[in-house]
């Protein structure tokens, strides 16, 4: 193979990874920069979730990096090309489009592109002759599932991508969790609330304290969503506030701490509270989380409780899951009544094309 990395795909077809490796190899420079996933598989004939997931390894790979394309919704052309630190700004503004006048952007309208920057020496004798639909027509249109509003994964590393030092923040605030206080519970907890807060604050646009009191509660973190979505996504259910109960202590998370959450979040606007725990919430605790959202899943303010352990901090802070597609895995659970069901099989990046 010209790219040395594809030899660590396992589980794609071998033919189909030398199919795309002569390809990518072969592509004249001018199509070098903007390729998306339709018009790869387009040009290469290859299927267009194999170019997916190919492209993606190749991304994680350093064979090629990645940007966005932001397009008019009416004639299709190029407006801009921008970064992932751009994508919130660009989100719900106006640009001009020559032929169409003010274009006013949604996640619809935003591309996912890669370009190549590594290049292999190779002489041009020993380069394939490859057969393409270079001037295909099709290779040129864009399909709707390279934009973000199906490739949510982009979308939510525009707004949740901590930094090396955030992660290691991130593991002193959780090595104090098990610091010995004696007899003092307020510090205790108050060593899982400033994790929690360290973790959800990274999140673009989210706010959150541990000083908020009611008439009737103390909230362990309140976090205010500044985020409104025109399109399903896990910002619903944070907009326009989310409450985390923390429970910096050995025993299970059960019936009593999701009974006690529903009640507080049955009574405000809140859509989502999350019991953050250090061990595994015990069944009961999930059956109750199912029939309280069953409770409300028709009504304009669905209400689903979530909880997090030590297991789930181990893949935010350790592995680098992104923490919003980590919820959304969440919530999945309980919608779709799959307790069982494991976050690894959603994953769609390196480790979906390597054994």
């Amino acid at each position: 193979m010209f790219f040395k990395q594809f030899s660590k795909i396992t589980n794609v077809d071998t033919s189909t990874i030398r199919k795309f490796d002569a390809w990518l190899i072969s592509l004249p420079k001018h199509l070098q920069k903007n390729i998306t996933i339709s018009g790869a598989s387009a040009r290469s004939g290859i299927e267009y979730s194999q170019v997916n997931k190919l492209l993606s390894f190749a991304y994680d790979e350093n064979i090629l990096s990645k940007h966005f394309l932001v397009k008019c919704p009416h004639c299709g052309a190029i407006l801009q090309s921008i970064e992932s630190n751009e994508i919130i700004s660009t989100l719900g503004n106006n640009l001009e489009c020559d032929e169409c006048g003010d274009i006013c952007i949604t996640t619809d309208d935003i591309l996912i592109a890669y370009e190549l920057i590594e290049h292999p020496s190779v002489n041009d004798n020993d380069l394939p002759s490859i057969t393409s639909s270079e001037e295909n027509s099709d290779a040129s249109n864009f399909l709707p599932a390279d934009s973000l509003s199906y490739q949510l994964h982009n979308l939510y590393e525009a707004f949740y991508n901590p930094d090396e030092s955030a992660y290691i923040h991130f593991s002193k605030l959780r090595d104090a969790l098990d610091l010995d206080y004696g007899t003092n519970n307020t510090a205790k907890g108050n060593a899982l609330e400033k994790l929690v807060l360290a973790l959800f604050s990274e999140i673009q646009h989210i706010k959150g304290t541990n000083k908020i009191k009611t008439n009737t509660n103390q909230f362990d973190c309140t976090f205010i969503s500044a985020i409104k979505t025109c399109y399903p996504s896990i910002f619903d259910y944070l907009s326009p506030y989310f409450i985390v109960e923390c429970k910096n202590e050995k025993k299970k998370p059960d019936n009593t701490y999701t009974n006690k959450l529903e009640s507080i979040i049955r009574t405000n606007d809140a859509k989502l509270g999350i019991i953050v725990g250090r061990s595994n919430a015990t069944n009961t605790c999930f059956t109750l989380s199912r029939e309280h959202y069953l409770t409300t899943m028709n009504s304009n303010c669905p209400k689903i409780i979530i909880t997090l352990s030590d297991d789930d901090l181990k893949k935010i802070i350790d592995d680098h899951v992104n923490l919003l597609l980590f919820l959304q895995y969440k919530i999945f659970q309980v919608t779709s009544n799959s307790p069982n069901a494991q976050y690894e099989y959603f994953i769609e990046s390196q480790e979906s094309a390597t054994a």
